[in-house]
């Protein structure tokens, strides 16, 4: 006997026929069974779900009347009315200055990432913009101005200091300001010389202080204030040196190394903000 098959239009009714759907549920039958006479009686095709469209514009309808219903926002009369205000971070002459001074490096090991760092230089020409900006945002009177800057000029004079930002993975060991943590600093000068920090202080309140001011830090960075001595603490010689042109924050750990390096470093005079004299 010579048996043909014919291929159904659809899969769905091979798939109701092996599998036994019919209107009273779902069961597995045998292919025998589900191919007699009394299951195909019984079986019936699914029907398609409604869309239910005279519910979504109900809601559509119900959505248009909420935003009818606003209060009318009043928009000048003129556009000089407008203040246009700025971030301090989105003006150019402290974003330049901030990005110049600015370095980021990573460590991988395989696809892992181990460390995502960014730090900041407050080199004497950074915090000649940041005097400027942080009198702006904070509305300093003259007077409170030249204080801010003499105390920058000061901290610039007895420390090589840093904001750092790290993202490390592992919570575990990651403090950087714990003295047991498999992860250390140190400040390199172009001739190969190294000091240790002096400070290292994790911020551990971020306020718009730190995020207005030092924009790349996250929620998911620890930050950190480092500070090295401006003279090496055995020869008690300026550090760089005199042929030093360079700096390297270097970031190390059984993971890996990464370097930051700032050019020019060396000790050039920095005028006070315009308003000063």
């Amino acid at each position: 006997m010579t048996t043909s098959i014919v291929s159904p239009p659809h899969p769905w009714p091979t798939l109701r026929r092996t599998a036994g759907i019919h209107q009273g549920g779902l069961g597995v039958l045998s292919p025998r069974k589900a191919n007699s006479p009394e299951s195909r009686r019984t079986r019936r095709p699914l029907r398609g779900v409604p869309v239910p469209w005279r519910a979504l514009a109900v809601l559509g309808l119900g959505l248009s009347l909420l935003g009818a219903c606003r209060p009318q926002t009043d928009f000048p009369g003129q556009l000089g009315d407008v203040v246009s205000t700025q971030a301090v971070a989105d003006r150019s002459e402290y974003a330049d200055p901030l990005k110049a001074w600015t370095r980021s490096g990573r460590i991988y090991r395989k696809f892992d990432t181990e460390l995502l760092v960014t730090a900041t230089y407050h080199s004497l020409a950074f915090r000649r913009a940041y005097t400027v900006a942080y009198a702006q945002a904070e509305q300093l009177d003259k007077e409170q101005k030249k204080a801010l800057w003499e105390r920058q000029v000061t901290e610039a004079g007895e420390f090589h200091e840093f904001l750092v930002a790290s993202f490390v993975p592992d919570s575990v060991g990651s403090d950087l300001a714990n003295p047991a943590s498999s992860w250390k600093l140190y400040l390199e000068a172009e001739g190969g010389n190294r000091l240790t920090p002096q400070d290292v202080r994790r911020i551990r309140k971020v306020t718009p202080a730190i995020t207005g001011f030092y924009p790349y830090v996250t929620p998911w960075a620890k930050v950190y204030k480092v500070r090295f001595p401006v003279r090496d603490p055995g020869s008690g010689a300026p550090f760089p040196g005199p042929g030093d042109e360079s700096l390297s924050l270097v970031i190390t750990s059984p993971f890996g190394v990464t370097r930051l390096t700032w050019e020019s470093v060396s000790g050039s005079s920095v005028p006070p903000p315009d308003d000063m004299g």
